[in-house]
């Protein structure tokens, strides 16, 4: 008769077996590192590496850990987003919320999931981290990922001078990218931020009149240079395309 002295039984060891591998699940997020030059912008970018058991939602924090450097000037959220909401930008901080409405969207297994992108602004010369805190990563069973989860901050450094002290745009509603002054005169003709002015950047103009009057500085979107938005503004815009 043999000896089973010492030795493990099939089922416990099988239990073993899979309690090692779930202790072994992990995940991390990571964020783009970039570079600036003060007054001007890149935008950075945080993944998911992989949610074993799918994901629902997200409640997160992005920080900019010296605003001196730098700041957050908008945020687009993934879009597997069924619905999502963020703070007021631009600031140093602001808490994003993601929610997907069907377990289809992101399912088990899914592999780097794009968490959003956030606009960053260099503010002054210098080296800042872009941090990220949990409240929220769930599962699409309800189980919490936030115990298992690591973060790897991006780096954002800053060259230049330092920035103007003059108003600067803000994104339009629905836009991931701030609005640029291709000429570099001080006009603001680009609204969308693909560094082209089209039929696309008047149709913005056009659709988002009231809010630019009450949102964005003047000066910048003042085409025909009388002090005010209005419409003779978007036929100026439409004159340069």
């Amino acid at each position: 008769m043999k000896n089973n002295h010492g030795r493990i039984p099939a089922a416990a060891l099988l239990a073993i077996l899979l309690l090692t591998g779930m202790a072994a699940a992990s995940q991390q997020i990571t964020i783009d590192n970039a570079e600036a030059a003060a007054g001007d912008t890149q935008t950075v970018s945080l993944v998911l590496d992989q949610a074993t058991e799918g994901l629902s939602g997200y409640t997160i924090t992005v920080q900019v850990d010296n605003p001196a450097v730098a700041r957050i000037e908008s945020w687009t959220p993934p879009s597997w987003a069924d619905m999502s909401q963020n703070g007021t930008l631009p600031a140093a901080s602001m808490t994003a919320q993601a929610v997907a409405l069907s377990v289809t969207k992101l399912p088990s297994g899914s592999k780097n999931i794009p968490l959003g992108r956030a606009v960053i602004r260099g503010v002054s010369p210098g080296t800042t981290t872009l941090s990220v805190s949990l409240t929220n990563l769930d599962d699409n069973s309800g189980g919490d990922y936030i115990p298992s989860t690591t973060i790897a901050g991006g780096t954002i450094t800053v060259t230049g001078s330092g920035i103007s002290t003059g108003p600067t745009p803000i994104a339009l509603p629905g836009q991931g990218r701030l609005p640029t002054s291709p000429g570099g005169d001080g006009h603001y003709e680009d609204l969308n931020g693909d560094d082209a002015v089209s039929f696309s950047d008047v149709s913005l103009y056009f659709g988002n009149f009231e809010w630019i009057q009450a949102n964005e500085p003047i000066t910048l979107f003042d085409y025909n240079k009388n002090g005010i938005i209005d419409f003779g503004d978007i036929v100026a815009l439409n004159e340069t395309i």
